[in-house]
This record gives structure tokens, C-alpha cells and sequence, in this order.
């Protein structure tokens, strides 16, 4: 299982890691951006968390160029 979730930037925010680290989660170390959902937006930062230990590189850039081209109908980015 893979889960995108804000950064800690308080409270709240750190909770809900410790909460999902508490459940088994691993906190992957690549900086993360989700594309916008609307051109007028930016990217953004988020957390990706997965079930089966640290992600390699291969399935972290497998994964970005799925949410890209399935999820967010978005053209490939090159190197990613």
C-alpha cells in the first residue's frame, strides 16, 4: 500500500505520521511533489509512506510517472 500525506509542520501533522508509522508504515526519503489537480495550482509537497519497507528509486519514479500519466492525465516528464 503507498499513501501520500501533508509534511509535518505541526501537531497535528506529526501525529498523524507517528500514527501511521505506528501502524506499519515506512516514510519513504524522496522528496515528493503531487502535481497540481488545476493549472492555476502548483505542485505540492507531500509524505510518501508504503507497507512493504523503503521504496527503491525504480518503483518511486515507476510510481510518479503513473499518478502523472493515469491518475492526473498529465504528459510524461522526462528523467522522471
Amino acid at each position: 500500500m503507498l499513501l501520500e500525506i501533508d509534511p509535518v509542520t505541526d501537531y497535528v501533522s506529526a501525529a498523524h505520521l507517528r500514527f501511521y508509522k505506528h501502524c506499519g508504515l515506512t516514510e519513504n526519503p524522496y522528496e515528493h511533489r503531487h502535481p497540481p489537480y488545476r493549472p492555476e495550482f502548483k505542485a505540492h509537497p507531500l509524505v510518501v509512506l508504503t507497507t512493504e519497507g523503503t521504496m527503491t528509486e525504480e518503483s518511486y519514479l515507476r510510481f510518479y510517472r503513473e499518478l502523472r500519466a493515469v491518475v492526473m492525465a498529465l504528459p510524461d516528464v522526462p528523467g522522471a
